[in-house]
């Protein structure tokens, strides 16, 4: 994700990287072992090390952290992206400290860094940039509630026709006219 976000930015010449396939480990490839091992030991023995999961989380969530750390070469499993669970980052945690950073800091002295971003962008929207490049093991973030727009205010027109009928006569010919305001 970084080398992409690179490359997006026209840096120092970075070259497209190549797209990668999910695969779902399977049982006899070391990714299958390591993944197993953290859900059925890991979870236990260092639940920190895999924040927003639990033992019950399914497998390819496993996989997927182990991909996120580049872990045994562990390819991005096909299940977890449509499930990815969410967490806003808060104080003490790493992730915190590197979008409190970003928002402070990076979009002033770096804004080319953070191409979709503004000093108003919310925190969520900092962390979710730093969890695109996998930066500082940033998790997903919880977006906050959007604010509905404002209902569109209504004008009201009212048009009034006003028809005038007048007659004239003349001598022998009488002629009527309508007019409309």
């Amino acid at each position: 994700a970084f080398r992409e976000h690179l490359y997006r930015l026209k840096y120092d010449d970075c070259p497209k990287p190549c797209r990668s396939e999910c695969h779902t480990a399977i049982e006899g490839e070391e990714c299958f072992t390591a993944a197993m091992w953290a859900k059925t030991h890991g979870i236990r023995l260092h639940p920190e090390w895999y924040p927003g999961l639990k033992a019950a989380s399914p497998f390819e969530d496993f996989q997927a952290r182990l991909y996120k750390l580049r872990y045994d070469n562990c390819p991005a499993p096909c299940e977890a992206d449509r499930r990815e669970e969410c967490h806003t980052a808060v104080k003490g945690e790493q992730c915190y400290t590197a979008a409190t950073w970003a928002m402070d800091h990076g979009i002033e002295l770096h804004p080319e860094w953070y191409p979709t971003l503004t000093a108003d962008s919310h925190f969520e929207a900092f962390q979710a940039h730093l969890h695109a490049l996998n930066y500082d093991n940033c998790p997903l973030p919880c977006m906050p509630a959007a604010t509905p727009p404002a209902p569109p205010r209504t004008t009201e027109v009212t048009t009034t026709q006003v028809t005038t009928t007048v007659a004239t006569t003349t001598e022998a010919t009488t002629t009527e006219a309508t007019t409309t305001e």
